[in-house]
């Protein structure tokens, strides 16, 4: 409740500023819950679990209930149980449900705050998202013979993690077939 009382305070006087409908807020009121109760649910299990077994320890009904013959692994088994389900309950809500309220909360977000919508990848036909082109920015103060070893190794690498194959090295060198273009300082081959 403390997050959503937040939330709103910080929401109303942009929403007020940018002359955004208090239906809009509620509805990203409404998509943020979800996030919070994500975030929340494990601190309030391992709470409420302390807790429950502090009063107990401290009423001593954890020495009652081992007087009786119950060891403490059958105690322990109803926590257990529980929170493999919280636990459960959160992986499918991580993996079907929050995506689409996340995207819909941004996109309030946005709307609230008065940024223009952030472009999304849409899926194409066959169902991968689109590509979307990389650029690459050069620090001016980087040496160019720098930048262009980084970008050798870098493409060697990838050359390497793509022939995981298990071919032999060449006869030639001993060496595996992708080291044969790295050079020494020296100007000899390594």
């Amino acid at each position: 409740m403390l997050l959503l009382v937040f939330t709103l305070f910080d929401c109303s006087a942009t929403s007020l500023r940018n002359q955004v409908s208090p239906l809009t807020v509620g509805e990203y009121l409404l998509n943020v819950v979800p996030y919070f109760l994500y975030n929340t649910t494990p601190l309030s299990m391992l709470l409420a679990v302390l807790i429950t077994f502090g009063l107990l320890q401290r009423s001593n009904e954890i020495t009652a209930i081992k007087a009786t013959g119950i060891s403490l692994y059958r105690i322990v088994v109803p926590v257990l149980i529980a929170s493999t389900l919280v636990a459960g309950v959160l992986f499918l809500s991580d993996q079907l449900y929050l995506p689409y309220t996340n995207k819909r909360q941004d996109a309030l977000r946005n709307e609230i705050k008065g940024k223009p919508a952030q472009p999304t990848c849409a899926p194409t036909a066959s169902g991968s998202s689109a590509s979307t082109p990389i650029f690459i920015t050069i620090n001016s103060s980087i040496p160019k013979r720098d930048v262009f070893r980084g970008i050798l190794i870098s493409s060697s690498i990838r050359t390497l993690s793509r022939s995981r194959t298990g071919s032999p090295p060449t006869a030639r060198t001993g060496r595996p077939p992708w080291a044969d273009g790295f050079m020494s300082k020296g100007g000899s081959e390594t």
